[in-house]
């Protein structure tokens, strides 16, 4: 019985140890996402600025047809015209809204990403320890009296043996 319930517990204790591993190599590094974020950026606002010269290039081919059938109709051309440089400027005032939106958001989500820096939580006073596998250490009873840890502080780390251990 008490074979198996050591057993039993090495196998809980395997399973945890495999869940925090794996969630570590799923952990993507704040600056990492920021400049995936600042990369799909520059992207969407090249996308936009392609866009944006592609619809006034077809509106300025649209227009000079128009110009030559108002010509030759008599029609009032300096009216359209005006109409044009109006619709020209309120789509430039759209694109740069959008643009000013997303750059807005980007900077919301960096934000974000600095609170959850790591270095920051450490910076803070807390420390991670590891035990001499690597593994994060967050609770007690994974420790054995005598095991060596490593801890990392916000400023370098030190190597530990746990002497004692007790439970609060």
């Amino acid at each position: 019985m008490a074979q198996h319930l050591e057993r039993a517990q090495r196998n809980r204790l395997q399973n945890a140890m495999q869940a925090v591993d794996y969630l570590q190599r799923r952990l993507v590094h704040p600056a990492q996402q920021l400049q995936r974020q600042t990369q799909q950026l520059g992207q969407l606002q090249q996308r936009l600025q392609r866009a944006l010269a592609y619809r006034r290039q077809q509106q300025q081919w649209q227009w000079q047809s128009l110009a030559q059938r108002l010509r030759a109709t008599g029609s009032d051309f300096a009216r359209l015209r005006d109409q044009q440089a109006n619709l020209a400027q309120r789509l430039t005032k759209a694109m740069r809204a959008a643009q000013a939106q997303r750059l807005g958001r980007v900077d919301n989500l960096a934000q974000h990403l600095i609170l959850l820096d790591p270095q920051r939580v450490l910076a803070r006073g807390y420390s991670l320890v590891q035990d001499a596998s690597g593994g994060v250490v967050s609770d007690a009873n994974q420790l054995e009296i005598g095991a060596e840890l490593k801890v990392t502080f916000a400023k370098g780390w030190a190597r530990a043996e746990v002497k004692e251990k007790g439970r609060e």
